[in-house]
């Protein structure tokens, strides 16, 4: 039984330091490692922020602007709306 409690201890020895030398690392080389994040951070926005802006910046702007009219939510010519015929319910 003695040797079943110092192979447990030995382990758990072992997980400790190895949870320490994973903090010191970490610890000791943090500026490296936030460096590499936000470098990792900028070449992915760089990436995508051409996508993202071709489809604001081209077109036609009044194409997907509505219009008063046949069909649109306003009724009078002073652009009021509707009045619900149903309360809504709250």
């Amino acid at each position: 039984m003695q040797k079943v409690f110092n192979v447990f201890s030995t382990v758990a020895f072992l997980g400790v330091v190895t949870i320490g030398a994973g903090v010191g690392y970490v610890y000791v080389n943090k500026d490296a490692i936030v460096e590499g994040i936000k470098e990792t951070a900028m070449e992915q926005v760089t990436e995508a922020l051409p996508g993202l802006l071709g489809g604001a910046l081209g077109g036609d702007i009044n194409g997907g602007l509505p219009t008063p009219g046949v069909g649109s939510a306003v009724s009078g010519a002073d652009g009021s709306l509707p009045v619900p015929d149903a309360p809504l319910g709250f």
